[in-house]
């Protein structure tokens, strides 16, 4: 049976009975109020009948139940009011467990407000950037202050330059009225990490903890959009080309008779030669050129680089145009050991390394053309004979001896000298020019100096070719590798000038050091031995060559003791040798400037030293002292009073 108690009558929901149940049911209301007239135990119930919404204690005139509906209809009442009950409790259990939850939360979010804006101190986050301004730990004002500093002549003043390629885009201030909205900028860097929910501040917060973070400037910076918009895709029309190979053409009638080289014209074009390069295909990305632009804008940085891929044109094959349409020039030459000239060969069309050279400065695209015509060699024959052998470097002489074996001996080292060519760079050795001096190749047998004695040598008179080339090498200002002097002064050069020479013991040798090669020329004329060094002459100094003695050693007279039966039949008083004085000297070359006159240098290139020979005259004796009787047909030796002898040959 379900019961409703007194106090809580009118908020007892009575349910309706179900459509179906024509009946009237009653409920025992327990501590009804009565008439106290009427109250008979207080325990007692008070029924009330239900219909439709009605509620009344008096039951409807109608059949009474049976007691079977009567008991059945208790039992449902019973059981839906407890099922009522339980749900009101449930309901009840939920909306308190929800307050409390909600109120809780109310209190976390008060007191993590109020602790938050305890702990604001009002500086903008630590990492904070804004247009390349570490703002971080600055107040709004400090922040504006440097953000003014470092973009008052940036914005408004630099041009943006962006560079794709070879082509270059300059947006002025003018045209882009680039300008920023400070203030507004330093406040979007001030609520950084402040604004938004909790999650989104802790991250922002969590984000300054290990890196950096720019305030994103597009909506504070003034920008003419549309005008760098139209910018870029014009450097993008540029590059929206597709790929093309190299073709080439010739236009025109080639010549067919040799050029006569005293009558040829090297302007006139016979043919046109067209190349077209052939174009490349580019892939230049505007959008992401835009983007790189406004991105560089909001760091406050003017210089931007785009990217742009490109798949070239093959090159034009030089060789292969070369070898169809030209003919290479043919240097003329000059044999190495002759020197004899062959003369040059013209080209036709152009040269090859000129062809390379156009081609490669060519643009993708671009038509080359080129006029064909005879091509000049860079050696002609008159080039080589004006440049060779066109200047006397130096030229010395000297007398010529009144002995014929002497005289004979030069003539033929003149003829292995003459016409001989030392190339630049090149060692002479005058050994290994003349080769050795025998009997076979006609060489004459003369007296010569062995030391301090006389002997017959094959090849005398050499010395004095040597000594004379010596003198030419020194004027001529060439690099001298080895010159030894004679025992005693020669006479036919100045002291400090010879050269003695001796095959396998002696040489003179000198360097070829100019640029050119040199040629020797070397005779006999008019009583004289003359030699000359042709080159070419590119110094612009003068040489001249001078000696200083420092020592003189003057002759003693020396006798030579011999018997009157002498076997060369000396008598007292001849002079068997004369005396010659010695000298120790030092050489000097002076340089001149050819303009002024002035001297440049003086320097010393040898120092000689010449032995003296003392004067030997014959004295005839009876006996040598301390010999009582001499062995008969014996001589002294007339020798004894003469220098020891050496290794040294004098020529």
């Amino acid at each position: 049976m379900f019961t409703i108690s007194k106090e809580n009558l009118d908020e007892t929901r009575i349910e309706k009975l179900p459509p179906e149940t024509p009946d009237w049911k009653t409920v025992d209301i327990i501590g009804a109020e009565k008439p106290e007239s009427e109250v008979q135990d207080p325990g007692a119930t008070q029924r009330v009948f239900v219909s439709g919404d009605q509620v009344t204690t008096t039951p409807p005139a109608r059949k009474p139940a049976a007691p079977q509906q009567r008991t059945a209809a208790r039992n449902d009442q019973r059981a839906s009011a407890a099922a009522a009950r339980k749900k009101k409790e449930k309901i009840t259990i939920i909306t308190l467990c929800s307050v409390v939850a909600v109120l809780l939360i109310a209190v976390v979010i008060v007191i993590a407000s109020t602790v938050g804006s305890t702990n604001d101190n009002g500086l903008i986050l630590k990492n904070v950037f804004a247009a390349g301004v570490d703002l971080g730990g600055m107040t709004q004002e400090q922040a504006k202050a440097a953000l003014r500093k470092a973009t008052d002549n940036t914005y408004s003043q630099l041009d943006m330059t962006v560079q794709v390629l070879d082509s270059t885009i300059v947006l002025s201030p003018k045209d882009t009225g680039a300008r920023l909205n400070i203030n507004a900028v330093v406040e979007a860097a001030y609520n950084f990490g402040r604004t938004g929910s909790r999650s989104e501040r802790q991250q922002a917060k969590k984000l300054l903890e290990t890196s950096t973070y720019a305030i994103p400037l597009d909506d504070y910076l003034t920008l003419d959009t549309g005008y760098i918009l139209d910018a870029v895709n014009k450097v993008g029309r540029a590059y929206s080309t597709t790929l093309s190979q190299p073709t080439y053409s010739i236009q025109g009638e080639r010549p067919t008779a040799a050029p006569d080289p005293d009558n040829i014209d090297l302007t006139y074009a016979y043919q046109t030669l067209y190349i077209q390069i052939g174009t490349a295909e580019y892939g230049l990305n505007t959008d992401r050129l835009y983007r790189q632009i406004l991105d560089a804008y909001s760091q406050n940085l003017f210089q931007v680089t785009g990217e742009c891929s490109v798949i070239a044109p093959e090159a034009p094959d030089c060789d292969a145009i070369f070898a169809a349409y030209c003919i290479a020039p043919v240097d003329a030459a000059i044999d190495p050991q002759t020197y004899v000239v062959t003369p040059e060969v013209y080209g036709y069309g152009i040269k090859l390394e000129d062809l390379k050279e156009q081609v490669a400065a060519a643009a993708y695209g671009e038509t080359l053309a080129i006029p064909m015509r005879y091509i000049e060699p860079d050696i002609t024959t008159k080039f080589i004979s004006e440049d060779l052998f066109r200047d006397v470097l130096s030229g010395f002489q000297t007398s010529v001896s009144a002995n014929v074996d002497w005289n004979s001996n030069m003539e033929l080292a003149c003829g292995k000298l003459n016409g001989l060519i030392v190339k630049a760079g090149e060692e002479f050795s005058f050994n290994e020019a003349i080769g050795e001096p025998t009997a076979k190749l006609g060489f004459k047998p003369v007296e010569l100096y062995v030391g301090k004695a006389t002997m017959h040598v094959i090849g005398g008179g050499l010395s004095q070719v040597a000594s004379t080339l010596y003198n030419c090498a020194l004027i001529a200002d060439l690099d001298i590798l080895e010159r030894n002097p004679h025992t005693y002064c020669p006479s036919f050069v100045d002291t400090g000038f010879d050269a003695q020479v001796y095959y396998g013991t002696m040489d003179f040798r000198f360097v070829n050091n100019t640029e050119q090669p040199i040629r020797i020329e070397a005779s006999i004329e008019n009583g004289s031995l003359q030699i000359r060094l042709i080159g070419t002459d590119t110094k612009e100094y003068t040489v001249d060559i001078a000696y200083e003695i420092t020592k003189t050693k003057n002759p003693q007279t020396e006798y030579i003791a011999m018997y009157a039966d002498n076997p060369g039949n000396h008598k007292d008083g001849k002079i068997f040798a004369e005396g010659i004085i010695g000298y120790d000297v030092s050489t000097y070359k002076t340089t001149y400037d050819k303009e002024t006159g002035r001297q440049i240098s003086k320097e010393l290139i040898s120092e000689s030293s010449y032995a003296r020979r003392n004067k030997q005259v014959i004295q005839i004796i009876d006996s040598l002292p301390g010999v009582d009787d001499p062995t008969e047909g014996s001589q002294p030796d007339k020798d004894a009073t003469v220098s020891e002898d050496s290794d040294d040959i004098d020529n």
